[in-house]
């Protein structure tokens, strides 16, 4: 059930349990924390203790950062006790925030201005109505929780536990984490769920949605939006398209799918160390011998938590048509250099990042018809959680592995030229206009992929974002400048 009746606007509250929160307010001495995720990060965060009880902590973290940055700088944080708690978020006429038996009147600095819940353990109720548009980040922590969100952005990381989700008008990204969840979208917000760990039942609903079950036996149901891209991974799944157009990944496992149509895309991967299964329908789709994680010339760091969200990505990739030649030509990459793609966490900056190693000689631009010298390896920096109007952020992750495929195999293209889409007023490094697959200004190359390719002016498809993005039938990026 998800009867969130109990968590009602008119419940009274006692005096000395009613505050009023000012989104606006600094303290004196602030903590001031460099955060120092990536080479040349300036950003600094300054944490202002608004409140304190034992109900809750009330925090405004405000971020420092240079003035191209992109992402939320302003934070409104609720963290509570480790207990099972009741939330609820209603406007009336400004924003309130029911926790438990108190109450926060709100002021938020600005529209842009991000509340963050933190529930940390306990078996917690949250619900967002769906006329509250502010931009919600809830991190609830151990225990089987209940989520409803609203109608603005709502980032979930539900943690452990056997939790129920359901999203409406508002998009949504979710991580349900490990244990048996049921994730539904109610609504025509557009949907991005991993289920994690676990047998996992995910939903869509009237908006496009981005489902991978994760590791686990999973029952995907795709919906009623105009694209969907269902992901079953590891595990015996049970998959049905939704009636709009889909593009699907059975992942490793026996799995059983239902209503395949010639708009379904599919991609019916099996493991590579065994046979190939045997299939009964009339066509199987684009058979793939999924490699392990192991050969992919990629390795994830960082917190166990961020290490499955990628690895679960990195996987799709490996039983995808495009994901698994770009991966297989890292892991060739990575034999002849030593050394592989790192991918580290990035957070608080709507961003990617791609650094290649340095050493003496490295040249990996491609000159007079010529390959430079590759680089030894490469470090991404990644934020799964990042968006940007998109259903999902793999194709973010896929922009950057696509340039650490040019400074791996010495096809960087050198140079500026035009931006795409009607931007030939702006100019933009011809490294990522091929990482995205748009054409250069300049002569073309012959990338050795495959022979039949004749000279291009930029990377073959599979070495592009564009060519994920027409597998997964999302529209294609016609510029790489979006302001």
């Amino acid at each position: 059930m998800n009867d969130f009746s109990r968590l009602g606007k008119s419940r009274p509250v006692m005096p000395h349990q009613e505050h009023w929160i000012d989104g606006n307010a600094e303290t004196s001495q602030p903590r001031v924390i460099p955060l120092n995720e990536y080479p040349g990060d300036q950003r600094v965060m300054h944490i202002h203790q608004l409140q304190q009880n034992e109900n809750a902590v009330v925090e405004r973290k405000k971020l420092e950062a240079t003035p191209d940055y992109r992402g939320p700088k302003d934070h409104l944080v609720f963290t509570t006790d480790e207990r099972s708690d009741r939330i609820h978020l209603y406007m009336t006429d400004h924003l309130v925030l029911d926790i438990n038996d108190w109450r926060y009147h709100l002021t938020t600095s600005s529209p842009a201005q991000v509340l963050v819940l933190r529930t940390q353990e306990g078996d917690d109720d949250i619900r967002i109505d769906d006329d509250v548009q502010t931009t919600v980040f809830i991190d609830s922590g151990p225990g089987d929780d209940r989520l409803l969100s609203g109608g603005g952005f709502t980032k979930v990381n539900a943690g452990p536990g056997n939790d129920r989700i359901f999203t409406r008008s508002g998009p949504s990204y979710i991580e349900a984490g490990e244990g048996d969840d049921i994730v539904t979208a109610q609504g025509p917000g557009p949907m991005t769920v991993y289920g994690g760990k676990g047998h996992d039942t995910l939903s869509g609903g009237e908006g496009v949605c981005f489902m991978d079950g994760g590791q686990g036996d999973d029952v995907l149901i795709g919906g009623t939006g105009h694209s969907n891209v269902l992901s079953g991974a590891e595990g015996d799944d049970q998959i049905t398209p939704g009636t709009g157009h889909t593009t699907l990944y059975t992942g490793t496992g026996t799995d059983f799918i239902t209503h395949l149509r010639p708009d379904v895309h599919l991609f019916n991967a099996y493991s590579a160390s065994e046979p190939a299964p045997s299939t009964l329908a009339d066509d199987p789709g684009v058979i793939i011998a999924a490699k392990g994680l192991d050969s992919c010339g990629v390795i994830v760091e960082g917190t166990p938590r961020f290490q499955e969200r990628v690895n679960d990505d990195l996987r799709l990739l490996l039983g995808s048509g495009n994901g698994r030649q770009l991966l297989d030509a890292l892991g060739r990459a990575r034999e002849i250099a030593g050394a592989p793609v790192v991918i580290k966490e990035l957070s608080e900056e709507e961003n990617g990042m791609c650094f290649p190693a340095r050493s003496e000689h490295d040249n990996p631009f491609v000159t007079e018809g010529h390959a430079g010298i590759p680089v030894p390896g490469c470090t991404v920096y990644y934020d799964p959680s990042f968006l940007k109007g998109e259903v999902t952020s793999i194709v973010h992750l896929y922009h950057e592995l696509c340039h650490a495929y040019n400074f791996m195999t010495g096809t960087v293209f050198p140079g500026y030229s035009a931006d795409g889409g009607g931007m030939a007023d702006r100019t933009v490094a011809n490294a990522e206009l091929q990482a995205v697959g748009l054409n250069i200004q300049g002569p073309p190359f012959e990338f050795d992929t495959d022979p039949a390719l004749p000279p291009l002016i930029t990377n073959p498809t599979p070495f592009t974002e564009n060519g994920l993005r027409q597998e997964f039938s999302i529209a294609p990026r016609k510029q790489y400048r979006s302001d």
